[in-house]
């Protein structure tokens, strides 16, 4: 958009300095519209460029906190294990020594 402002702004420039062949200076309308289109889309291209850097940093900010969630759901699946079997896995209870028994 900013090099269409440009291009139209540099046509406007060109048609300031020319006359008809009758001498007055008509095309100096043409030209004040032809700049003022120039600065409009000047304007929405600045409008639209700063949008699109706020979006950019947004979604920056967002991809640098992403591996944060990985970290959370590692330490959720801990927790979880932990309070479903705090010891750990157990094998089978071994057979009490000789000469000992439950009473």
């Amino acid at each position: 958009m900013k090099m269409e402002a440009v291009k139209i702004a540099t046509e406007a420039s060109a048609l300031q300095g020319t006359r008809t062949p009758d001498g007055t200076m008509s095309n100096q309308d043409k030209a004040q519209k032809l700049m003022q289109k120039a600065h409009g889309i000047m304007g929405n291209a600045l409008h639209f460029q700063g949008q699109a850097e706020g979006l950019s940093k947004t979604a920056n900010s967002i991809n640098g906190e992403i591996g944060l969630y990985d970290l959370a759901k590692g330490a959720a699946e801990a927790y979880a294990s932990y309070h479903a079997n705090p010891a750990g896995d157990f094998g089978d209870i071994p057979s009490l020594p000789n000469g000992l028994s439950f009473a």
